[in-house]
């Protein structure tokens, strides 16, 4: 699963002032799965000001805790016939029919 995440990062681009983000991963379950907005990133603690709204307002997010996928589902998390599937241009991977000769 490490792996699969440093591959997913190294292939996102940063979050910029007005991108639209999802927040995972906190330790405060509350906030998991709410919507902001980024306000702006601050150089000296590496986190990002996520304009959330009301009630919640703007909180300082650290960028593992930030996703900018657009709601698509990671790759590691799609069943393996369904991702080789996908790779080949088919449906599910594991649908195919097997016949005895």
């Amino acid at each position: 699963r490490a792996l699969g995440w440093a591959l997913r990062r190294a292939a996102m681009e940063d979050p910029h002032p007005g991108q639209a983000v999802t927040l995972v991963g906190l330790k405060a379950e509350g906030l998991n799965g709410l919507s902001g907005t980024v306000v702006r990133h601050h150089e000296d603690s590496g986190r990002y000001e996520v304009d959330l709204g009301p009630p919640h307002g703007v909180k300082a997010i650290r960028l593992e805790n930030l996703d900018t996928s657009g709601g698509r589902p990671p790759e590691d998390d799609v069943a393996p016939g369904d991702l080789i599937g996908r790779l080949l241009g088919g449906g599910g991977g594991d649908t195919a029919e097997q016949h005895d000769e």
